[in-house]
């Protein structure tokens, strides 16, 4: 009897331990299963991250133009991943901006665009009103032969951009009368202007 009292007890300690044993498998399991857990978890947070950082990288990105110092107008993209390389936009160089004011109305104004094409020097007159309409812009430089290496949309909005640029660097302005004949200056004087002057009335005629 005692031996077989013996036996169970054995029995039992033998199914309680491998029980714990059990247990502590389970256990080494479920915690190796909550690593993996873990480690899929920051993986796919960095995997999140990342995409956003591109996706706001790529927002970012944007080109931009510039007139270089040898008068060339070149394309620059900014935040790409690579070194960027600029890109010549146009056949037209050194472009210069030029304000003409009415005499008779000062709030009526025409730009006045003095660049080079090749060798031959080009003046492209738009309307002001109309200074931000890159058809129209495109339109009038075209007409001059000057034109925009890329596709239609995009030379629109970089034929207004320069408009801008030479705005904000523009410091000549000129008063035009309204024909020929005598015409009475700021000062007072009065100075005669021919058929070889520029007039208010021709500049109107070539913004068309």
């Amino acid at each position: 009897m005692y031996g077989l009292n013996t036996d169970i007890m054995w029995q039992q300690q033998r199914q309680a331990m491998q029980y714990q044993e059990d247990c502590r498998e389970i256990q080494k399991a479920e915690i190796k299963a909550m690593r993996v857990e873990n480690v899929r978890i920051q993986s796919m947070q960095v995997k999140s991250q990342l995409r956003e950082q591109e996706r706001e990288r790529k927002k970012a990105i944007g080109d931009t133009l510039h007139i270089m110092a040898n008068g060339e107008l070149q394309i620059m993209t900014h935040n790409l991943s690579i070194p960027a390389i600029p890109r010549q936009v146009t056949d037209m160089r050194s472009p210069k901006l030029k304000v003409l004011i009415r005499q008779s109305d000062e709030a009526e104004q025409i730009f006045q665009i003095n660049c080079f094409v090749g060798e031959k020097e080009k003046n492209i007159f738009l309307e002001k009103t109309q200074a931000g309409s890159g058809a129209y812009i495109l339109r009038k430089f075209a007409s001059e032969g000057v034109y925009f290496m890329m596709e239609t949309a995009k030379a629109k909005k970089f034929a207004v951009q320069l408009i801008a640029i030479l705005q904000q660097g523009c410091n000549e302005e000129m008063l035009l009368p309204e024909s020929e004949g005598w015409m009475k200056m700021p000062d007072g004087r009065f100075q005669y202007v021919g058929d070889e002057d520029l007039t208010w009335e021709e500049a109107k005629k070539r913004c068309r």
